[in-house]
């Protein structure tokens, strides 16, 4: 059995821009109070953006700091040049502190206390709260305390208009077309998104369209980005561009700062603009439920030189889906059909991912191209690469 049809792409690199942990006196502290289950809140979505990556030590900390009334907290991955900013508004004080994220995050998460009190002095930050807790601050080489680095404070006049995007298209993209995403690097700009006119995330094999607006010019964004926006408690998401490829998106309670993936020039849009396109002559809808049970219960009997194929066969009143070795067989019944026969080859475990991330009861099934099915979800349409059934 020959392999996948694929869409033709080429190799690109991608090298991480650096960013240098500066070095600065300590700052007077008046210390910070703030009820215990707001300060747990902030905290655990900041901790979302710790990369914590023991060869890059800025990932591993924790910037807390109070300013003109905002509480912000500062995290970042920095492998793709991440930052994650939490903020609360209204938190009177003037402070600031590096800590060591997981420890520090790990306690907060434990207290039980109505209210936090951190404190600043001799070098440690004491945290009082059920009882007293001392954590050592971090300094650099040169013994002066680390001040966590704040890319938004040297940002210039953004490029273009600003675009607005929401908490909803967020959620619609992570569980829509999320799982369309490659997760190896053989093609690096294929792990990320294309976001334009239209969201689009593949591996080459399988596709997933996402058919709403969001950026005037196209590019390719970290998945990261959209992991890290789903914590947010906002509707509204705002986007920014700036020189050098720095993307900034800013919701009521947090601010991402990131950087455009390279690699859009290899993305292939054109070639998924004409998959999508392409005509399915017939359709079908099947009940998700049943058609996932059948699927999983299918699953016991692909072997292991069945390269994790079945088979589907649309016939008038049902989909019959079979192991290759016909040990298993079921027949799911159409909701309703439209359509002549057809039978073709699908991957078990691709085919299962895009049923479970439809949003409905049902699922909408377009047939009868050579290359790929067709799955419709309202204004999401993913696509299953066919395996070839010829002989090489």
């Amino acid at each position: 059995m020959a392999g996948k049809k694929k869409v033709s792409t080429e190799t690109t690199s991608k090298t991480s821009k650096k960013a240098v942990i500066s070095k600065a006196k300590a700052q007077d502290n008046n210390g910070l109070s703030l009820s215990t289950e707001t300060f747990k809140a902030l905290v655990s979505k900041a901790s979302k953006g710790v990369g914590n990556n023991k060869l890059i030590p800025l990932t591993q900390l924790m910037c807390i700091q109070v300013k003109d009334g905002v509480l912000t907290i500062i995290t970042s991955d920095f492998s793709n040049t991440h930052y994650l900013y939490v903020k609360q508004d209204g938190v009177a004080g003037d402070f600031y502190v590096t800590v060591m994220a997981d420890q520090f995050a790990k306690l907060i998460g434990k207290l039980t206390c109505d209210k936090i009190n951190l404190q600043v002095g001799d070098g440690k930050l004491k945290i009082i709260g059920n009882g007293e807790y001392t954590l050592a601050l971090q300094y650099d080489e040169m013994g002066n305390p680390i001040q966590y680095p704040d890319p938004l404070a040297d940002l210039g006049e953004p490029v273009g208009d600003t675009q607005t995007t929401t908490s909803l298209v967020v959620k619609k993209i992570l569980t829509s077309i999320k799982s369309s995403l490659a997760q190896t690097m053989e093609y690096p700009y294929l792990t990320g998104y294309y976001v334009g006119d239209k969201v689009c995330a593949t591996d080459g094999e399988e596709m997933g369209i996402y058919n709403t607006p969001i950026l005037e010019s196209a590019t390719l964004m970290f998945p990261i980005v959209f992991d890290l926006l789903s914590f947010s408690d906002s509707e509204s998401i705002s986007i920014d561009r700036y020189e050098d490829g720095v993307v900034v998106f800013e919701a009521s309670d947090m601010i991402i700062y990131s950087h455009e993936m390279e690699g859009i020039d290899e993305y292939p849009i054109q070639a998924l603009n004409d998959y999508f396109e392409t005509n399915m002559p017939s359709s079908c809808v099947l009940p998700k439920n049943e058609l996932l049970q059948a699927l999983d219960r299918l699953s016991l009997f692909v072997g292991d030189l069945d390269d994790n194929a079945i088979k589907l066969q649309f016939d008038k009143k049902a989909l019959r889906i079979e192991s290759l070795a016909s040990t298993g067989v079921e027949n799911i019944t159409y909701t309703s059909n439209d359509g002549d026969f057809f039978e073709c080859q699908v991957d078990l475990t691709s085919f299962t991912m895009q049923v479970k991330s439809q949003s409905t009861d049902t699922v909408t099934v377009q047939y009868a191209d050579e290359n790929a099915l067709k799955l419709v979800d309202g204004d999401i349409v993913k696509l299953v690469s066919l395996f070839s059934t010829d002989e090489e």
